[in-house]
């Protein structure tokens, strides 16, 4: 699907599960192509750079470099990451400003360009901030106006929002209903609590 708009939308109770699958994802994106950028954003600064670490540490796996052999820690310990911190790193071979940036939701993105996808996980620090319609206002333009625009000319707009549905007000509630107020969704026939919109590029 890499030469596809997409945009995918999340929910789920358990904040490990999708996390982890995302983290997954991005190291074998990362292998399959070096050259190219993830923006991720989470509510919580400290979560955003542990599920970056979390990418790093998959990538300097024993399994990751026999897959990838171009990319085998085991070789080249020193020179893998040509930046290396759990906020921004980057890969040897990646032509861009980094591999991978990590940034609160609160931080300023506008300028940036992500390659490969933007990852916007978690948020809201807890269930009572998803009750405060300020918050929620500003973080659906934000939504609207900058993180869905990080993608950098030319290349596939695809984005990532994962997270808990808390109140019928948060930021995922409202991009669901967005969606579904612009085309008709339908149950995805192999995936059960999944559905796809008729152009096949939101799914939920």
């Amino acid at each position: 699907r890499n030469k596809k708009d997409l945009t995918l939308i999340v929910n789920l109770p358990s904040g490990w599960a999708k996390t982890y699958t995302y983290a997954q994802y991005c190291a074998f994106r990362i292998g399959t192509n070096h050259d190219g950028t993830f923006l991720s954003i989470c509510s919580n600064d400290d979560l955003v750079k542990q599920m970056s670490r979390t990418i790093m540490n998959i990538i300097m796996t024993e399994q990751y470099g026999n897959v990838f052999e171009d990319l085998d820690y085991r070789k080249d310990p020193k020179g893998l990451f040509t930046k290396a911190t759990d906020g921004e790193w980057k890969i040897k071979g990646n032509t861009k400003a980094c591999s991978y940036l990590a940034k609160s939701r609160d931080s300023n993105v506008v300028g940036f360009r992500s390659y490969y996808s933007t990852f916007c996980d978690d948020m809201y620090k807890n269930p009572d901030e998803s009750l405060d319609m300020n918050l929620n206002r500003r973080l659906f333009i934000d939504y609207e106006t900058v993180w869905t625009e990080r993608t950098a000319k030319g290349y596939p707009k695809q984005f990532v929002l994962a997270g808990t549905i808390w109140s019928p007000f948060d930021l995922m509630t409202q991009v669901i209903e967005q969606e579904k107020a612009k085309q008709e969704f339908v149950k995805h026939p192999n995936f059960g609590f999944t559905e796809v919109s008729k152009d096949g590029k939101v799914v939920i």
